[in-house]
């Protein structure tokens, strides 16, 4: 496989992953980190995308239930992750 064509597919889970996580960030807000947690692993499973280390599920499901963002890359930042209008600058 071409090395291009691997950075593709790599920029693709990442990006596919970066939209799980504004949909569970907009859906988990003052959630149970427990229940985020489920959902997330759920998410994953459901896109087909490779399983996440424990430690990054947890940490990640405990940002999103406490109404943190999580941003996985800069790359994904030009207006995939959109402000919520609610949140201090």
């Amino acid at each position: 496989m071409p090395i291009d064509d691997d950075r593709d597919g790599q920029a693709r889970t990442t990006h596919t992953l970066q939209d799980l996580l504004v949909e569970l960030y907009h859906q988990h807000r003052g959630a149970s980190v427990e229940t985020t947690r489920a959902a997330l692993v759920e998410g994953i499973a459901a896109r087909g995308l490779p399983e996440q280390p424990e430690p990054w599920l947890d940490s990640t499901a405990t940002d999103l239930a406490g109404g943190r963002r999580v941003l996985l890359s800069s790359l994904e930042a030009s207006g995939d992750v959109p402000r919520d209008p609610s949140e201090p600058s």
